[in-house]
């Protein structure tokens, strides 16, 4: 029995790639199953006898999925390893998959031309074409030696910004489901820097059904991982290549090396016992494709890994997949193609605010609508001004920026933003993004528009998702306010830092 669940992160959460002593902790843009397994053995431990415990946590019996994006009502999946899309062109538009320019080249029908093609490597979709915005940030700490700040002792970390909701599920029998639901729904705390305003999340349960029923396509099965997993072949031996017996037992198979796209990284547990990390272990990425050729194999085995998935660990999330998704036989995709059997929920609309009954009361209350408008709005343009200053920021410390020279979009380019956006009320978008003649082009420009930043994106692509939703009057009101300075030179850029209260000490910039 399966049962979803909600996770909204109240505050940041950071959830570190790695547990390894390094200055720079990236953050994960997912909650692993392991966090939330930890979370129900922290509270159930000490209630539970040895023997229940050892069913809930370490039989494997109970898989603890991992929460995925959840935007818009709908789950977003990691992008297919597959998928593919020309050089010099857009894979994604306003936050939409750009159907027209993807191929997914693990298809029997994929032709190959003479363009160069670059890889969908990040992200998540939803089975409308959504892109998933994950939005994280950085903190820097340091070591305390006798109630006071260390010498030497400075060190990052990024996180999940607050107000994010993230879906997952718990696999189970129908008791221990229960007994987990009651200890995790509510608010608790997940991941690092708990003690310091880090960590707060809301879990809550919902109702979904979801059962999509598993087809056999020929005698060709696809495989689309959307956790890591853990594999192990016949020998005992970890593989990133494994035969379709490694995954179901009893099924004969062979993996077809030019139609998969298979991507690798290493990871070390945690042993609690030994209070230490375990031998790195071989993983398969998330997103990657494994397409297997004269397959034997049953329905029901088929719909038994789409459930509990494959590989090992997969209590901690680990192994899950989709079997043979709806996109895996189609080389292009339609506009409105539904890519896999998505996964929705309409949240509950609240009721609404009683009338007012008389004219005075009718009057006052649509000048407390307007206010509130404006004030909503107001903070809108605050956040956006703060997230384009901390973009210049982090880009000047990546790229070794010293301050006596510039980075970063500059003051005129900013005016031309302006003028579009006050004589472009429909097109504007087009205009600023699309075309060798966008006015936001990175392409010639890598100082400027297309300066990197620490995510690998670059400051046109990192505007363009962030004001994706956003309207012409909001944006019009932050580039006036943004046109005042030149943030591409760090005296200015330190003004509007200083006004916007971010903590940035210039002195440590470039090589120094």
């Amino acid at each position: 029995m399966r049962a979803y669940f909600t996770l909204t992160t109240l505050d940041p959460v950071i959830l570190s790639q790695s547990t390894a002593t390094t200055n720079n902790h990236q953050c994960l843009d997912y909650i692993p199953g392991s966090a939330i397994l930890g979370l129900a053995a922290s509270k159930l431990y000490p209630t539970l006898p040895a023997t229940e415990s050892f069913e809930l946590f370490h039989s494997g019996k109970v898989i603890f999925g991992c929460a995925l994006p959840f935007e818009n009502g709908s789950l977003h999946l990691p992008m297919p390893a597959s998928w593919h899309f020309p050089k010099g062109k857009n894979a994604v538009q306003n936050q939409q998959l750009h159907s027209k320019v993807i191929s997914n080249q693990a298809s029997r029908n994929f032709v190959r031309g003479t363009e160069q093609y670059k890889q969908c490597r990040t992200g998540y979709i939803s089975a409308k074409g959504h892109i998933a915005e994950i939005k994280q940030g950085i903190t820097t700490k340091t070591a305390l030696e006798n109630g006071s700040a260390k010498d030497g002792s400075l060190f990052s970390y990024a996180y999940l910004e607050a107000n994010q909701s993230f879906l997952g599920f718990i696999e189970a029998e129908p008791a221990q489901l229960d007994t987990v639901k009651q200890t995790i729904a509510g608010t608790h705390y997940l991941g690092r820097s708990k003690a310091s305003e880090f960590g707060r999340v809301a879990i809550e349960f919902i109702s979904i059904d979801h059962q999509p029923q598993v087809k056999q396509s020929g005698n060709t099965l696809t495989l689309w991982l959307v956790s890591d997993a853990q594999v192990i072949n016949a020998h005992g031996l970890a593989t990133a290549t494994p035969e379709l017996a490694d995954l179901i037992e009893g099924a004969t198979g062979t993996l077809n090396h030019s139609s998969s796209f298979i991507r690798t990284h290493n990871a070390s547990l945690f042993n609690q016992k030994r209070l230490g990390l375990d031998s790195e272990l071989a993983m398969i990425s998330k997103g990657s494709v494994l397409v297997y050729d004269e397959v034997q194999v049953t329905d029901q085995a088929l719909q038994q890994i789409s459930q509990t998935g494959v590989g090992l660990n997969r209590q901690l999330g680990l192994g899950q997949v989709i079997v043979n998704p709806a996109w895996s036989q189609s080389a292009q995709f339609a506009a409105d193609a539904e890519l896999f059997v998505g996964v929705s929920h309409q949240l509950q609309s609240k009721a609404a605010p009683a009338q007012p009954s008389s004219q005075l009361a009718h009057f006052i209350q649509r000048q407390l609508n307007q206010a509130q408008l404006q004030q909503d709005q107001q903070q809108q343009v605050q956040q956006l001004i703060t997230d384009i200053a901390n973009w210049y920021k982090r880009a000047r410390k990546f790229n070794l920026i010293y301050p006596a020279h510039s980075a970063g979009p500059s003051s005129s380019q900013w005016r031309r933003v302006m003028e579009t956006l006050r004589y472009n009320k429909t097109q504007w978008q087009q205009l600023l993004f699309d075309g060798e003649n966008a006015i936001c082009k990175a392409k010639n420009d890598p100082i400027g528009w297309g300066i990197k930043l620490p995510t690998g994106s670059e400051f046109s692509y990192a505007l363009q998702t962030r004001i994706s939703n956003a309207e012409p009057a909001m944006l019009l009101l932050a580039c006036e306010r943004l046109t005042r300075y030149d943030l591409s030179e760090a005296k200015e850029l330190k003004k509007l830092c200083e006004e916007l209260d971010i903590d940035f000490d210039f002195s440590k910039e470039g090589a120094n």
